[in-house]
């Protein structure tokens, strides 16, 4: 029996598994290399591939006629204003004017400008058909069917950023009157897994005392401070302490001047006593609580080198105690939520050290705190104590009965 060879275009077969495999002209359109499966991690059949193909070729076609389009028109350049009055805005041109208007204002903060001006040029380089469409012609299956092609070749991560991008733009420019409708709004897209690790006791132990053997002790600081304070890492890197008394220390974030109140805890104190030692003898006094003690600076508030010596730190850790592989420094202060809660704290409660909101108390709450036993256990406990105080569930008769059954 002779072996039938299937050929096509842009897919390879390796092994009888199929993988997308883009040319050089592909490539600069903004296609990658992929296996082909589907969202649960089944490999495609052959007539998903022939379908996978089929589409591909008619979506480069689609682009390449844009291109070729733009390419044939001569090149006029109108202000946003001219084009406004023409009724001839393009998606380019609010993208830009809103992109302008960011780095402006200085709005949001300058972390979350790039993420979104990444995300504007992934949009220019992968879809130019969208990037020169009309603004009165985008409508809402255009965004969804925008959505759905970054799914299917980028992944839900970057599909939902994009996504979100387009979604705040498009929610500016409806307020300056440039739009009068956001297609990307309520685009009901999937929702990622939440991720939540929490962090044991014994963990935490190692993952101090291999900072403070590796040389890296203000890492052990900012694990202490996050585990009892549940502030994020940008926070915590801008703290100062602001005052002490009457047994508070109260700690102010340097860029919003946000405070930030605890009590005084042996433990934290003595960390951050002992880190104020080591620095004694520097020509420089930085008000800063944690400190990056080999440049002899603050942490840059992107928090990118501090990932990178986190990250040490951790691998070092894990080698000692496994289980720390792949911990996150996010996942401190869903640590310290959850250690809150199994101490018995209430939602106001945590929310006064954590600086959550009341109002949103609920939902965050729901997302950190997973069924533990300790939760559970001390829900029962509080039960039961609850009933007592109330002369207990069962009348005296039917406790005799239950003596006397025993």
């Amino acid at each position: 029996m002779s072996n039938t060879k299937v050929s096509l275009p842009y897919c390879v077969w390796r092994d009888g598994r199929p993988r997308f495999v883009p040319s050089p002209a592909l490539r600069k359109l903004g296609y990658k290399s992929k296996d082909l499966k589907d969202h649960r991690g089944n490999w495609y059949s052959l007539t998903d591939t022939v379908r996978f193909s089929e589409a591909i070729a008619e979506e480069v076609e689609i682009k390449r006629e844009a291109i070729t389009s733009l390419k044939g028109k001569r090149k006029r350049h109108h202000s946003f204003e001219q084009k406004q009055s023409r009724n001839d805005i393009l998606v380019s041109d609010i993208l830009q004017k809103w992109r302008a208007a960011q780095d402006l204002a200085q709005h949001p903060v300058e972390k979350t400008r790039d993420w979104y001006r990444k995300n504007v040029e992934l949009l220019e380089k992968a879809e130019p058909e969208i990037w020169n469409m009309p603004v009165n012609r985008l409508r809402r299956p255009d965004a969804y069917d925008l959505y759905e092609r970054f799914l299917h070749q980028r992944g839900l991560p970057m599909s939902r950023a994009l996504i979100s991008t387009m979604r705040r733009c498009w929610s500016w420019s409806a307020n300056k009157g440039y739009v009068t409708n956001n297609p990307f709004s309520g685009l009901r897209m999937q929702t990622p897994k939440p991720r939540l690790r929490v962090g044991t006791i014994k963990e935490m132990q190692i993952l101090v005392s291999v900072a403070d053997e590796i040389g890296r002790p203000e890492i052990g600081d900012s694990i202490v401070l996050a585990l009892f304070t549940g502030q994020r890492q940008g926070d915590r890197l801008c703290l100062v302490e602001d005052s002490r008394r009457e047994g508070w220390v109260r700690l102010r974030q340097s860029k919003t001047g946000t405070l930030v109140a605890i009590p005084e805890l042996p433990e934290l104190s003595a960390r951050l006593a002992a880190g104020r030692e080591r620095r004694a003898g520097w020509k420089v006094a930085y008000p800063h609580i944690l400190i990056d003690e080999v440049k002899g600076q603050p942490w840059h508030p992107s928090g990118d080198h501090y990932r990178k010596v986190f990250a040490c730190v951790r691998d070092a850790a894990a080698k000692r105690h496994p289980s720390l592989k792949g911990f996150r420094d996010q996942d401190l202060r869903d640590t310290a939520v959850t250690w809150l809660a199994n101490a018995g704290c209430t939602v106001p409660e945590i929310c006064s050290i954590t600086g959550h909101s009341i109002v949103s108390a609920n939902t965050i709450m729901k997302h950190y705190l997973a069924a533990t036993d300790d939760q559970a256990n001390s829900a029962i406990a509080k039960l039961s104590r609850w009933i007592e105080t109330k002369g207990g569930l069962l009348s005296d008769g039917e406790q005799s009965d239950n003596d006397e059954a025993t």
